[in-house]
């Protein structure tokens, strides 16, 4: 799989405690992403896209008492389960 790859400097220029945010990366760097990602294969984005998939899956889940977020949550591990399914 072939991986896009930035400048990192673009990140090591903040001062402390200062963060890069993604909106603004991608506005900054709308075309050069787009033609990365144009060069990719089918095949490639899927696996591209699973990962990001994959990825948000794993982030620490946070209990909630909000009944509409535990209902989302669910939804989401339903989903998740029928995914592994096919």
């Amino acid at each position: 799989m072939k991986w896009i790859v930035f400048d990192i400097s673009v990140f090591t220029d903040l001062a402390v405690g200062e963060r890069y945010r993604l909106t603004k990366f991608i506005a900054e760097h709308r075309e050069e992403l787009l033609h990365d990602y144009g060069k990719l294969s089918k095949a490639e984005r899927g696996k591209l896209a699973d990962k990001v998939i994959d990825m948000r899956e794993e982030k620490t889940k946070v209990a909630r008492a909000n009944p509409k977020a535990l209902q989302l949550d669910v939804n989401s591990t339903f989903k998740a389960m029928e995914r592994q399914v096919r």
